[in-house]
């Protein structure tokens, strides 16, 4: 009794003369410090417990309690989102718990049985990035096929799955690079040279050319700005053209103009009205 006495007047005297507290130690480096029994061989009591929760509170905590730690000891969810267990500290600017970094990835398998670590603050629901045993990544998708596997745009701004940022070229190339400098996108073949991806636009239009008179030729046009004239152009019908009828394309005066030709002897031929495909490539 005595000598639990003595032990509670030294925390005191600590308390009063230095404003710091030690346990299992005379002498605390810190406000609150606390020692193992053995540090080569500690007990499995020695530790410290944060107070352990099976749900959170309603009702948020305030400023007085910014920084605030809890231990989430089972998947809670509150107001739609799922906090796994873990640590968590009460950020009162965003009014959330926050997971301690450590907890920010967990273990996980995807639908197809490999094992991988998802991020937990990607999203909600904590499958936004997941990075499989097999070194696959896989960005907005949990099964990814892929070392690099992107999702498709949603259609909304700024959901495109890669978007390259303007920027000064390498000074020196570097074989396998991709580089865009805000007017052409570039690849680096394996020889070091940079070179100018095919730059270009697929149209898909519906054509209803006359009846063209045998040995005679027939033009129609698609109207199409930021194509030089230098470009060159493939175009094919869909379903094939009617005996006789040849035809081909071209570039003049910021159109495509394709051309049918009936070769034939026989006498006039009325193509009837079908869909093109039309692919341009722009050579400057």
């Amino acid at each position: 009794m005595k000598k639990n006495y003595l032990f509670l007047m030294g925390i005191f005297y600590c308390s009063l003369v230095r404003a710091q507290v030690g346990i299992n130690t005379t002498m605390p480096s810190a406000t609150l410090e606390i020692q193992s029994s053995n540090i080569s061989n500690p007990s499995p009591t020695d530790g410290l417990l944060i107070p352990r929760v099976t749900n959170l509170s309603q009702i948020n905590p305030s400023l007085a309690q910014e920084g605030m730690l809890i231990y989430v000891s089972t998947d809670v969810t509150k107001n739609a989102k799922t906090y796994s267990k873990g640590f968590y500290f009460w950020d009162n600017e965003m009014e959330d718990w926050l997971s301690i970094s450590s907890s920010e990835w967990k273990s996980g398998s995807n639908l197809n049985g490999e094992s991988l670590i998802y991020s937990t603050l990607a999203n909600a629901n904590g499958t936004n990035i997941v990075v499989t045993d097999t070194g696959k990544i896989g960005i907005g998708l949990q099964n990814p096929t892929a070392k690099l596997n992107l999702p498709a745009a949603d259609g909304l701004s700024y959901s495109a799955p890669l978007k390259f940022t303007p920027g000064t070229n390498l000074i020196q190339p570097e074989s396998g690079a991709m580089e865009y400098d805000g007017t052409n996108l570039y690849f680096t073949n394996s020889s070091s040279v940079r070179e100018v991806m095919m730059k270009g636009v697929v149209l898909n239009d519906m054509l209803d050319f006359p009846s063209i008179s045998n040995l005679s030729s027939y033009e129609l046009e698609i109207p199409i700005t930021g194509i030089s004239s230098n470009s060159i152009c493939n175009c094919n019908p869909e379903g094939g053209l009617e005996s006789g009828l040849t035809w081909s394309c071209y570039i003049s005066n910021n159109a495509i103009k394709i051309r049918l030709l009936n070769a034939s002897i026989l006498g006039a031929v009325d193509p009837v009205s079908r869909n093109w495909k039309i692919t341009v490539f722009n050579l400057n």
